[in-house]
């Protein structure tokens, strides 16, 4: 698994949204929270806030939004993430965020899509539990077709993104594999299966 160090998260602003008060107060919230915190400021483009984020080597990426339009700044930013070969970074958005949009953003993978209001504590717990989510899922996957990890720097400046390099796996790699099988087997069965329990949208869809 990756090695353990604190969650680094990039708060950006896209377009000409002027309003920064929420994102100030979620870069401070998230410092003392622990995580390592970096803010574009405001006015940036996607190509910026996506090279940023490669550059410091984050884990997740808070966009904020004002002017109603986070879901063609979040597909600009996904975009560019995918050119980078970025796509593990998360995103999480927040701002003025219509039902209709958020519906929309959780289609594109994007959850947290959190509206005025929203306790800054939850937000907090979601941001490190969605972390927490996704390296899981990734050892999970990479460990089914037979791969352990070991790091390598996916670029040179600074830190440097770690990505996972394959080996075959050994019989201590087992017990992982088989808790993400049976982890991967009872979500399924609870939120997305024919016989599901849980709604997708009740767990993921929230209001900002």
């Amino acid at each position: 698994m990756r090695e353990s160090r604190k969650t680094r998260l990039l708060i950006g602003k896209i377009g000409c949204d002027i309003h920064e008060r929420g994102a100030l107060t979620l870069l401070y919230t998230f410092r003392d929270a622990g995580m390592e915190t970096i803010y574009t400021g405001r006015y940036q483009t996607p190509e910026a806030v996506a090279t940023a984020a490669v550059d410091e080597d984050v884990d997740v990426i808070a966009l904020s939004d004002h002017t109603g339009s986070m879901p063609i700044i979040a597909a600009a930013v996904l975009e560019e993430l995918k050119k980078r070969d970025a796509t593990d970074i998360h995103i999480i958005t927040g701002g003025l965020i219509s039902p209709e949009d958020a519906r929309v953003l959780n289609q594109m993978g994007i959850s947290g899509n959190y509206g005025p209001g929203k306790p800054l504590d939850l937000i907090v717990e979601q941001v490190f539990r969605d972390v927490k989510s996704i390296l899981l899922l990734g050892s999970g996957l990479l460990g089914l077709m037979g791969f352990r990890f070991k790091r390598r720097t996916r670029h040179s400046r600074g830190r440097g993104r770690q990505t996972e390099v394959g080996q075959k796996k050994s019989g201590e790699d087992l017990f992982p594999i088989a808790f993400c099988v049976c982890f991967c087997i009872w979500q399924w069965l609870v939120v997305s299966s024919p016989w599901a329990v849980v709604s997708p949208q009740g767990w993921i869809e929230d209001s900002f």
